[in-house]
């Protein structure tokens, strides 16, 4: 009876809002033709046709209900490599034409053999284009433009005013970690311009996967899925025909510190790119939860979920268990309604919810492309990030540097990224230590101060994220992060001296180098520790190397006098 209480609860909320207009822009919408069911027991074999079907043992109660609504099949949509088989019964029942819906949800419920029956719903990516780019465009260089990532003040697009430091310090970021390629981050999006020459060396590739014999030569039940996957149209061409895709992960990934266009905010992870959004900006349910089951099973660490639906979904609430039960990082936009109606996958039980804020800090409301726009709030959101005139890549040019977008959808990645160079990092992280430190380093109460109130509230969340508080407490032990070394440096950050401690090497040679490479301390320790004297040094970042001979390790010393 779950899903019937959550039937009656979304008609109860969409009937009391105060206008017939506002609920029906919320209204949740669904695929007239199939259905979400969670078999108690798997048995595909009750939808099959001719001698197959004759040969199963179909209850009575189901068979009627597949010949009263015109049933034709059941496709799988769970995990293809999870022993657990409560996500293993999870499939579509597609039917011959349009039916209706929510009177299949109660009779096919009725029957007692699913778990949970839920129509699929449909969302869309919650961001938006601008629609006279050529009117607003500001000069090159274009990094500048990117007051997200470095926010000197001097961004200025309709009249609204940045402040300067109003961003999430990318700039000071940077010198601590620029990424790593082991770490893949998945976008379930409308695709990804995949020959552009800024994602040159960042598409993920599937290197089990041979290319073009139509073989699932890997057995993850998706063949020549080379380089991820189309769930909009059943194929392995990932490729982008709307452009909410290529901006999203043009944030995260896009190359940077290249003279090229914009800069990504992490240089090297890999990008994973499933296509789950159509090329009008939509997609279900059914598909958005079966790319989040792909990007665990093929080893993303974190999910980007740059998409808002209005309907509350079981089958999406287990996709998104399964990547947090299997340490993946699921991080969604709030929504872009202005509101505090539920928006999913953000109000998914262990999705990062994600609100948007301008480049003067205050929340988003409205977005530049609707006056009655802006970032949902509620018990869901977990911290905010630049989200309106967010500048990246075009997905019909190589050389456009014109286009921005405005939504959840684009303060989402930013999360993302920093998400990735907390993994690069440290790889061992889980998902509740990488939200605990972008939580408790997110500066709070930079915006209005009726919404953002002090510690978490509901506009803000704990607050917009900082990359180089982030980073800079990850190399600092905060709650227990540390990675175990056998050398040590104490204290770290440092201002006059920091205590190395070699033990148990002896005879250690250590160099300390700056972010460049050039080493400019070389001292060596018989005794099992030094002090090294940091009077001379500047503050910043700093690498020290330590060797005995046999073992090397580096470690990042920050110096602030």
């Amino acid at each position: 009876m779950k899903a019937l209480r959550i039937f009656a609860f979304l008609i109860a909320a969409f009937c009391s809002c105060s206008t017939s207009v506002f609920a029906q822009q919320l209204a949740a919408k669904f695929a007239p033709d199939h259905l979400i069911v969670n078999f108690k027991l798997a048995h595909p074999g009750w939808f099959q046709t001719g001698e197959e079907r004759a040969q199963s043992t179909v209850p009575s109660s189901l068979d009627s209900l597949n010949q009263r609504f015109g049933a034709l099949r059941a496709e799988y949509i769970g995990p293809h490599q999870d022993d657990s088989t409560s996500f293993q019964r999870v499939y579509v029942i597609k039917f011959a034409k349009p039916i209706d819906v929510l009177s299949a949800v109660k009779a096919y419920l009725a029957t007692g053999l699913f778990t949970f029956v839920e129509p699929d719903y449909i969302g869309e990516g919650a961001g938006k284009k601008e629609n006279s780019a050529e009117s607003l465009l500001p000069s090159d260089p274009n990094f500048r433009k990117q007051w997200g990532l470095h926010n000197d003040g001097s961004f200025n697009i309709d009249g609204q005013i940045a402040v300067p430091g109003a961003d999430i310090d990318m700039v000071d970021a940077w010198p601590i970690e620029q990424g790593d390629s082991s770490v893949i981050v998945a976008f379930v999006d409308s695709g990804c311009k995949l020959d552009h020459p800024e994602f040159a060396g960042r598409i993920w590739q599937n290197k089990k996967e041979l290319t073009g014999n139509h073989i699932d030569d890997d057995k993850n039940g998706f063949a020549d899925d080379v380089v991820g996957w189309n769930f909009q149209y059943g194929n392995n061409n990932p490729t982008d025909d709307f452009g909410h895709g290529t901006n999203v992960a043009s944030i995260v990934g896009e190359n940077g510190n290249n003279g090229v266009l914009f800069s990504g905010i992490d240089w090297r992870c890999k990008l994973m790119i499933l296509k789950a959004l159509d090329s009008n900006n939509a997609g279900s349910y059914s598909i958005w939860a079966s790319a989040i089951y792909y990007a665990v099973d093929n080893g993303a660490r974190v999910i980007n979920l740059s998409l808002e639906g209005h309907g509350s979904s079981s089958a999406l609430e287990a996709a998104i268990t399964y990547a947090y039960n299997h340490n993946v990082l699921p991080v969604a936009c709030m929504g872009n309604f202005n509101s505090a109606v539920p928006s999913y996958p953000a109000a998914c039980t262990h999705a990062f919810g994600v609100g948007s804020v301008n480049s003067n800090d205050t929340r988003t409301h409205p977005f530049f492309w609707d006056p009655s726009s802006g970032s949902d709030w509620g018990s869901d959101i977990k911290v905010v990030a630049p989200g309106n005139y967010i500048y990246g890549l075009n997905h019909q040019s190589n050389t456009a540097d014109n286009i921005y977008w405005g939504g959840t959808s684009q303060a989402t990645p930013h999360v993302v990224g920093l998400a990735a160079l907390l993994l690069a990092q440290m790889p061992g992280r889980t998902v509740d230590s990488l939200e605990a430190i972008i939580e408790r380093t997110a500066d709070d109460q930079v915006g209005n101060p009726s919404e953002d109130t002090k510690g978490w509230d509901q506009y803000y969340g704990y607050g917009r994220i900082n990359a180089y508080k982030a980073l800079r407490a990850g190399m600092s032990g905060v709650a227990s992060e540390t990675q175990s070394y056998a050398t040590s440096i104490s204290p770290n950050p440092a201002s006059s001296f920091a205590k190395i401690t070699t033990s148990p090497f002896s005879n250690a040679n250590i160099e300390v180098a700056d972010v460049s490479g050039r080493v400019l301390v070389r001292q060596d320790s018989r005794s099992g520790s030094i002090t090294l004297d940091l009077h001379s040094l500047p503050n910043g970042v700093y690498f020290v190397r330590t060797s005995n001979g046999t073992t090397v390790e580096h470690q990042k010393l920050v110096v602030e006098h």
